[in-house]
């Protein structure tokens, strides 16, 4: 139980906290670059960096929290004609290619990283690493969440498998 809780607050800093400062250090800087260009008429570069860097840690780790509330975009429309065994079909095809796919591109994006930690951004000099970093997170955190809610559909359709149809004990069903 106390792992659970150290997981699940790690993944609330992750995918709540960190979008959160973000997206407020992106909109100061945002509010900071307007006074500085048309009040003050002395544009600062350093404001357009941060809130780019900050634009990609909040969209990424923010994509993270989206996907575990459910709350990405869905295209449904097929999906919401079938019943329970073609949804988890689906379910399964779409979770399955998922966590391929995602799964696929881990280790290249790692690499990239790596091969990032040379090079920094014009203006703050932070390396490219520390930028794209929440992609890394992002493609990890989702190939994990596949994988899982994957045999999540797996283990319901052999419970409701082995439950029989509605109404039904597993032994055959009522006699009339």
């Amino acid at each position: 139980m106390h792992k659970k809780s150290v997981g699940r607050t790690l993944l609330d800093v992750l995918e709540k906290y960190i979008p959160a400062i973000t997206f407020a250090v992106m909109f100061a800087c945002f509010v900071i670059q307007i006074i500085c260009r048309y009040f003050l008429h002395a544009p600062q570069n350093w404001t357009n960096e941060t809130i780019s860097i900050c634009f990609v840690w909040t969209i990424m780790l923010g994509s993270c929290l989206a996907h575990r509330d459910g709350e990405h975009v869905v295209f449904s429309l097929v999906y919401d004609e079938c019943g329970p065994k073609g949804r988890h079909v689906l379910d399964l095809i779409s979770n399955g290619l998922c966590a391929v796919l995602f799964g696929y591109f881990l280790i290249p994006t790692f690499r990239y990283l790596l091969a990032q930690t040379k090079k920094n951004t014009p203006i703050l000099h932070v390396s490219y690493a520390i930028v794209y970093a929440p992609f890394a997170v992002l493609i990890l955190v989702a190939t994990i969440r596949q994988i899982i809610r994957f045999v999540q559909i797996v283990r319901q359709m052999r419970a409701e498998r082995l439950a029989g149809p509605a109404g039904e004990s597993a032994g055959g069903g009522e006699k009339k």
